[in-house]
């Protein structure tokens, strides 16, 4: 099992990242990334709007576009929709 929690965001290359965490993960082992990221409907709130003034990672979304079509990740919004949870098996 891998867990990421609030680091992707800050990653020069979010390919390079995923595919390290896949390294190090067994046949069949969880991935979870956790990180700021607010929820797609919720951006255009007051609150979101406070949120990246203060931190533009609020702006990042899941990088589940980077993964292979073999891959179906689970993604859920939490704290308020202010953070996604992005969680997948390696194949």
């Amino acid at each position: 099992m891998v867990i990421s929690s609030g680091g992707i965001n800050t990653y020069d290359d979010w390919k390079k990242g995923l595919e390290e965490m896949s390294r190090v993960t067994r046949s069949g082992g969880l991935i979870v990334i956790s990180d700021e990221g607010l929820k797609p409907e919720k951006r255009d709130t007051w609150l979101a709007r406070r949120l990246i003034a203060m931190n533009s990672l609020y702006t990042m979304e899941p990088p589940s576009d980077l993964l292979s079509d073999e891959i179906n990740p689970e993604i859920e919004y939490i704290y308020r929709d202010t953070f996604y949870g992005l969680k997948f098996r390696k194949p």
